[in-house]
């Protein structure tokens, strides 16, 4: 991404939030704007094997432990001293730490890796948002919920009107299979459907 003042946050408040699976054995850059070192004042938001994790220049506060499944994890600063940075995983804060650098650099914001580019996260990485001011715990469990939740239909053609004896149809609901698809249904005088949502997160 470069050298972006809009990843330069200083003593300011933001928000990385993001999905993210697996990891395997070797840690790995999430979202950084620094050395995998992390002595230049950036950003560090890594997968630290097994963990999901944020760096503040001193020390490694684990989010989550790291899944083949998808997970949602975010990291917020609200505010200055002790606990200012919140952590969440899949909504639900899961612990604090705190950020006393100034964040300014002239390194390059990277995601899935860090600016010496020897360290790669072999996992996946999706729908990463970078905020410049924070989120309150309402807002980040929405943003989690967005993604989780998946809206399920289901419909059934009847003969009357309480279609005894109908049983419904699913209508397939994946993320490879987003065309337009007929209802492939004898026709009958009432038509019923069914709405659901399911949560995928395996957290």
């Amino acid at each position: 991404l470069g050298d972006k003042n809009e990843f330069d946050f200083g003593t300011g408040n933001f928000a990385v939030t993001m999905w993210v699976s697996g990891g395997g054995a070797s840690s790995g850059g999430l979202f950084t704007k620094d050395d995998w070192a992390g002595t230049g004042s950036g950003i560090f938001v890594y997968f630290s094997a097994p963990n999901y994790a944020y760096y503040n220049g001193v020390g490694v506060t684990s989010i989550c432990v790291s899944k083949a499944s998808w997970q949602h994890i975010s990291a917020v600063k609200q505010g200055t001293g002790t606990g200012d940075v919140k952590l969440y995983c899949n909504g639900v804060q899961t612990d604090t730490t705190t950020e006393t650098r100034t964040l300014s650099n002239t390194r390059s914001a990277i995601i899935g890796n860090a600016n010496d580019i020897n360290n790669a996260f072999s996992g996946s990485i999706d729908e990463i948002a970078v905020f410049n001011r924070s989120l309150n715990a309402s807002e980040v469990l929405n943003i989690y919920k967005r993604g989780a939740y998946r809206l399920n239909a289901s419909y059934r053609v009847c003969d009357d009107s309480a279609c005894a004896g109908e049983t419904y149809i699913q209508i397939l609901n994946s993320t490879t299979n987003n065309s337009k698809q007929a209802l492939n249904k004898s026709i009958g005088r009432y038509f019923q459907y069914n709405i659901t949502y399911s949560n995928e997160s395996a957290y």
